[in-house]
């Protein structure tokens, strides 16, 4: 049975931990072995170029290891909803989809430096994140999230 984070705490993270665990189970991660890490601002500055940016992914194919960055300087949720958890949700979901920008990537190289494309695939990511995130938060039953997860499993 999956146990879905209720309380948020800002002066902890056992709630983001949670949250991580949760998202592990849930989606297809594939043989992607991912951890977390809580970093300020200037620490996250070195793998993102955006200083405003609520976190981030580093990622290995080769190894397929990953570390998601979330900004701690950040508040728990902001003045738009945005949340540790949700920021969390949409990088592990850069995972999810990884193979696929990976097969796009080498079918045509230059997409990496096409604007136009990363601007429609962050939006892709956070439509997904939204649905996944609204869905996971509303009254889903137990029973429908140990299935989901059950599915994710190949």
């Amino acid at each position: 049975m999956i146990d879905i984070p209720t309380d948020v705490d800002d002066n902890n993270t056992k709630e983001i931990e949670a949250y991580f665990n949760l998202f592990k189970e849930i989606l297809p991660m594939g043989n992607w072995r991912v951890i977390l890490e809580l970093v300020n601002s200037h620490d996250l500055s070195h793998y993102i170029k955006s200083p405003d940016a609520y976190g981030a992914c580093n990622k290995n194919r080769n190894t397929m290891y990953a570390t998601i960055y979330i900004n701690e300087d950040k508040p728990r949720v902001d003045e738009y909803g945005e949340t540790w958890e949700f920021t969390l949700l949409h990088e592990m979901l850069h995972l999810v989809i990884d193979d696929f920008m990976e097969y796009i990537e080498m079918k045509s190289p230059e997409i990496q430096e096409d604007t136009f494309f990363q601007i429609k695939k962050e939006r892709l990511i956070n439509l997904l994140s939204y649905s996944f995130f609204a869905a996971l938060t509303t009254n889903i039953n137990e029973q429908e999230v140990d299935s989901l997860a059950e599915v994710n499993r190949f």
